[in-house]
């Protein structure tokens, strides 16, 4: 098994660590910067 999966909704799977993550950040998908 591969160790990063590329998932069909636009998420990458780290199968070591059980991780997910987004392909693009979210100044790519709302077009400024988040803060939390």
């Amino acid at each position: 098994m591969p160790r990063f999966i590329e998932n069909q909704d636009g998420t990458i799977t780290d199968t070591a660590t059980s991780l997910t993550w987004q392909k693009k950040d979210s100044r790519q998908l709302t077009g400024r910067w988040m803060h939390l």
